[in-house]
């Protein structure tokens, strides 16, 4: 990760959309995706124990996932690790 990838996280830091529902699941937009950066969506029914949904590599700053789930409700977060490195 470059200092100016990560100072545009900062700025406008990754976050999930628009929320909408499809057949066996739902569809999640990722907003200010960093592009070419591997991401994951976690999801859980009871905010206590997340499991991984989708991991992904966007190819644009807007990404959308489908994620497949049977739960009447579940809550979602997405990230991004950092990965540093020095010469």
């Amino acid at each position: 990760m470059h200092l100016a990838d990560f100072v545009q996280n900062v700025i406008s830091p990754p976050s999930i959309g628009e929320v909408s529902e499809v057949a066996g699941g739902v569809e999640i937009e990722v907003v200010n995706a960093p592009d070419g950066r591997a991401g994951f969506v976690e999801g859980t029914s009871d905010l206590s124990a997340w499991a991984l949904d989708a991991s992904f590599t966007p190819s644009s700053t807007l990404h959308t996932e489908t994620i497949l789930t049977t739960d009447p409700a579940r809550f979602f977060r997405v990230g991004f690790p950092v990965n540093w490195t020095f010469p």
